[in-house]
Formats: structure tokens, C-alpha cells, sequence
């Protein structure tokens, strides 16, 4: 299945896509554009850090599903993820609960200004 979510290009369910902060990039596969909202629904799939000398890649497999806006994220090269594609592929058949990652993930997401709005009274 093809969405067109820009004029620019048309992104495919399955495809994987980053979201940068600073040093951190979260790598996710798209399960749905969501068109009337302008959103992705994705599957956290890594959290790379590459702050110190050598990258630091957190596995977020086993981790809450996220919605959020597509303006923030960028397609991915096949070339940009070869070398960690052993963590965004889990073929072992076990998906268990995954704390540490679901903290480092929500962690990450909390230095995202558009994501922690205040709720309205």
C-alpha cells in the first residue's frame, strides 16, 4: 500500500523513517498514514545515540506503538541504516516487554515541545 503524504515523495507502509533530536535519532516503520490528521502511525523500531564515540543503539522492539505528526520525521536511505540493521530487524519470533527501551523511548519523545501540551480546561 502507497500513501501520499507529500508532494514530494510517497511513503510506503513498512517503510522506515527518523526522527532526529540533537545526538538521537529514532528509526520506526510506518504501519499507517493517517491523511486527516497529517500523522504517522509507527513502530518505534531503534534509538540510535551517537553522542559518544561509538553509536549506542537501544532496541525499542516490544515498545508502545506512537502517532505523531509526519512533518517531523524523514525518510530513511537504505545505506544510513545497513550497518545497525540487525536491531531494527527482530526475526527471533519473541516479543516480550521491553521496559528499558519503553523508557528511553517516552524519555526521548518528552524533548519534543509539540508533545507535551498542556490539557486544555
Amino acid at each position: 500500500m502507497t500513501f501520499s503524504s507529500d508532494t514530494k515523495f510517497s511513503v510506503k507502509q513498512g517503510q522506515i523513517i527518523c526522527l532526529e533530536h540533537d545526538n538521537n535519532r529514532l528509526y520506526a516503520c510506518i504501519i499507517q498514514y493517517i491523511e486527516s490528521q497529517q500523522t504517522y502511525w509507527i513502530r518505534p523500531l531503534c534509538l540510535l545515540n551517537t553522542q559518544e564515540t561509538k553509536s549506542q543503539i537501544i532496541s525499542l522492539h516490544g515498545t508502545s506503538d506512537v502517532i505523531l505528526p509526519k512533518n517531523s520525521f524523514r525518510l530513511v536511505w537504505d545505506t544510513e541504516i545497513l550497518e545497525f540493521w540487525t536491531e531494527l530487524d527482530n526475526n527471533s519470533g519473541i516479543y516480550e516487554d521491553n521496559p528499558i527501551g519503553r523508557a528511553e523511548l517516552h524519555g526521548f519523545l518528552k524533548k519534543f515541545p509539540w508533545l507535551n501540551r498542556q490539557p486544555l480546561n
